[in-house]
């Protein structure tokens, strides 16, 4: 699988994400949340930490 991440020039809300999952399987999660700007692209970068604790991907310490 492929995915490719342009930079963008403004912050919305819009989410998606390609999870490995502890049994091999995959999980594809899409989202969006009305609205652009700061609030909305906080409330989706809260979802993703959540959403990547609860599938057990979340990051290790080790990589910090």
């Amino acid at each position: 699988m492929c995915r490719l991440v342009a930079a963008a020039e403004e912050v919305a809300g819009d989410y998606y994400d390609v999870i490995p999952l502890s049994d091999g399987r995959l999980a594809l999660a899409v989202a969006d949340v009305s609205g652009h700007g700061l609030g909305p692209s906080l409330i989706m970068a809260a979802a993703r930490a959540m959403l990547h604790v609860l599938t057990g991907h979340a990051p290790s310490r080790d990589r910090f």
